[in-house]
């Protein structure tokens, strides 16, 4: 692997953990005044409010996203990215069992549905499978394998239809940039849902999206809230994410954006950094933010 590429697949994984850490003060409001008014800009990582869902996590802490994107991470970084969905299923059961940070419908169901036996656990269209793509695409060299690797990982907690269409393109998307720096992001993501056509898949859902999202691109924050949506459902989340990426091709003005516009900001914030930081490398990381997240992944 050139040195080049070598160096942005660092940032990819990087920036995806970072997305989710530097918006943990401002994740799940969905009153985009009140950000304004406790964070102003949103200029850099924020301490939760009073009251949030995330009781006990404190400036430089993952949401419970990251925590399991972290779990991901250390089970691909151990086997040296021999990944299994059974293997991976089970220690994510295991974790999660016992976990004291906030449960999400996703993985209340899914640890329900492992209970009674089944293979695969909720049904959720929420983007929180396809937020933990990065430590994949870093850990599993074949690209091909790493796509299929990823789409798996996802399913095992969010086994819909929109929610894996969803991990398939932004994984695409965060291996078109690293095959090429230069490309613009508007180009990867076409790119990606044509090569998902040309395979089959029905994308007159994904491409609605991204026409909706080129309409609301370099809209304030407010407006896009208001024109995309918030919530963690994909039908809100992957326009908001396409529209970030076709307004803001550097990091810091990316994720600035993703937390002011409010709502499920961790999981937009993670598959945003993977693939900023796919293209544009860790000198497009700011230094100050990776510093004040307290467990960034080890890489070797």
């Amino acid at each position: 692997m050139e040195q080049g590429r070598r160096e942005r697949k660092k940032a990819m994984l990087l920036g995806s953990f970072l997305g989710d850490a530097f918006v943990l003060g401002a994740h799940w409001i969905y009153n985009v005044k009140i950000i304004e008014a406790r964070f102003g800009n949103y200029a850099e990582p924020q301490e939760p409010l009073p009251g949030s869902y995330h009781k006990g996590k404190h400036l430089g802490d993952y949401t419970h996203y990251g925590d399991q994107t972290l779990l991901l991470h250390e089970y691909l970084k151990e086997r040296r990215g021999a990944y299994t969905e059974e293997g991976w299923r089970e220690t994510w059961r295991r974790h999660m069992a016992d976990y004291r940070g906030y449960i999400d419908r996703a993985t209340k169901e899914s640890l329900e549905a492992f209970d009674r036996g089944e293979a695969r656990g909720s049904a959720s269209d929420e983007l929180g499978g396809a937020a933990r793509g990065a430590p994949v695409l870093y850990w599993v060299e074949d690209p091909w394998t790493a796509l299929e690797a990823a789409v798996s990982q996802s399913a095992v907690t969010h086994n819909s239809a929109p929610s894996l269409a969803a991990t398939e393109l932004f994984a695409r998307v965060t291996l078109r940039c690293l095959e090429d720096a230069a490309v613009e992001l508007r180009q990867a993501l076409r790119d990606s849902l044509s090569a998902m056509k040309r395979e089959g898949q029905d994308t007159a859902l994904l491409e609605a999206y991204l026409e909706k999202a080129s309409a609301a691109a370099g809209l304030s924050a407010a407006e896009t809230a208001a024109a995309l949506g918030q919530s963690c459902h994909a039908e809100h989340a992957i326009p908001v994410i396409m529209a970030i990426l076709l307004a803001e091709s550097d990091y810091r003005p990316a994720m600035q954006l993703n937390a002011r516009i409010g709502g499920d900001s961790a999981t937009r914030g993670m598959i945003l950094g993977a693939i900023l930081g796919a293209r544009n490398g860790m000198v497009d990381l700011p230094e100050s933010w990776l510093k004040a997240v307290k467990r960034l992944p080890k890489l070797d």
